[in-house]
């Protein structure tokens, strides 16, 4: 018993000392191999994101514009609205996912916690908008309502949106070279949405915005030199 006892302690003081031998030659622990795959699964899950949406926009603009005879394109046999909000869904979970772990990546290495009830709010926002799009198209005659209601909505996230890229400029880092091109592109797709008339420029921009999200977190997080708690 006092055997298996010393053979358990020995392990792990070795296991320790290996930690601290890392530490020391300024070599990443297991556990920061692993919040960086973390970081790095999430950055290709916010591209992954972007390109879902882009072949589901893409699906439902093709039917659409089938449906005018004079441009004489044959359009969809079938209903593709299933198959687009599938797709629109899957690319939902993945860009939550990564905005959760870029507000992990906010929080543990530069003590920023400005936005993170906005990114909430937004991520919450963005599939009630989403339902409610889809709403419209499936049921045509709530159309006008719907739309109504899509409006106000997107000009209240747009809005919030505006406010988390006012703060995201605030971090006392750089996000490497990331944080400046990411905000004012989040800024400008948040004033498209906010402005309803420019709600197409502002898919675009989401797209840019996930993309670049995905580039910032495949960089991972490098420990800023100087921690400004907010």
């Amino acid at each position: 018993m006092l055997r298996k006892s010393f053979d358990t302690i020995s392990v792990m003081a070795m296991r320790d000392a290996k930690i601290h031998a890392r530490i020391a030659v300024g070599l990443p622990t297991r556990e920061e191999d692993m919040e960086e795959e973390n970081y790095k699964a999430a950055g290709w899950a916010a591209i992954a994101s972007a390109l879902l949406f882009v072949l589901a926009f893409g699906l439902l603009l093709y039917d659409d514009l089938g449906k005018y005879p004079t441009l004489n394109l044959p359009g969809s046999p079938v209903n593709i609205l299933p198959m687009v909000i599938l797709l629109d869904a899957i690319s939902k979970v993945l860009l939550i996912y990564a905005w959760l772990r870029f507000r992990t990546l906010l929080n543990q290495p530069y003590q920023f916690h400005a936005i993170d009830t906005l990114i909430v709010v937004l991520l919450v926002g963005g599939v009630l908008l989403g339902a409610v799009s889809y709403l419209g198209r499936g049921l045509p005659e709530l159309k006008v309502p719907v739309a109504v209601t899509g409006a106000i909505m997107a000009v209240t996230l747009g809005i919030i949106g505006i406010v988390t890229a006012t703060r995201l400029l605030r971090l006392n880092g750089d996000l490497g070279g990331m944080l400046k091109p990411l905000a004012y592109t989040f800024m400008a797709a948040s004033i498209c949405f906010a402005l309803v008339i420019l709600t197409p420029v502002g898919l675009v921009l989401e797209v840019a915005v996930a993309i670049l999200l995905g580039v910032t977190l495949l960089r991972g997080h490098e420990e800023p030199e100087q921690i400004e708690i907010v």
